[in-house]
């Protein structure tokens, strides 16, 4: 019996089980004392539904940027719902820039700014001159929504 009950408990624990409470020994009709246990689940809050939130819009401070610039992208979200926890992330070029920032939302629109400044153009571990691709995403632990916008960099 102690087995099963052990056994029992850890599956609540790996399951949510937030408090565990032992009442001691008590008698059976046998006559053996055995240990009773009482465990209290509390059920987590379930996932909440990001489906309200989404990307309204990207914009960039002109079309065409030299190496080594500052590049702001200016992100505006749309939330149905209060939300906190959440991050706003960039990336592109080929891998070489990564943002992320964390965020909080409040019901309509959301306004956020990312910063990041451009790679030198050269041979060297730098960019070549051409059009990239930058994408902006709202992320929990998944992606909510997601949206892309091009540049053209030059030397």
């Amino acid at each position: 019996m102690k087995a099963f009950a052990a056994a029992f408990i850890l599956l609540l624990l790996s399951s949510g089980c937030t408090t565990y409470h032992d009442s001691g020994a008590v008698a059976n009709e046998t006559g053996f004392n055995e240990q009773s246990f009482q465990a209290e689940i509390t059920v987590a809050d379930s996932p909440a539904d990001y489906s309200g939130i989404s990307i309204a819009g990207i914009s960039i401070e002109k079309n065409v940027y030299h190496s080594a610039e500052v590049m702001r992208f200016n992100v505006t979200l749309l939330s149905d719902i209060a939300a906190e926890g959440l991050e706003l992330k960039a990336y592109g070029i080929n891998g070489k820039m990564s943002i992320v920032k964390a965020v909080d939302m409040v019901p309509g629109e959301n306004l956020f700014s990312l910063e990041y400044t451009l790679p030198r153009c050269n041979v060297c571990g730098g960019i070549t001159p051409g059009n990239y691709t930058f994408e902006v995403s709202v992320y929990n632990s998944d992606i909510i929504d997601s949206d892309t916008i091009s540049v053209e960099i030059l030397q």
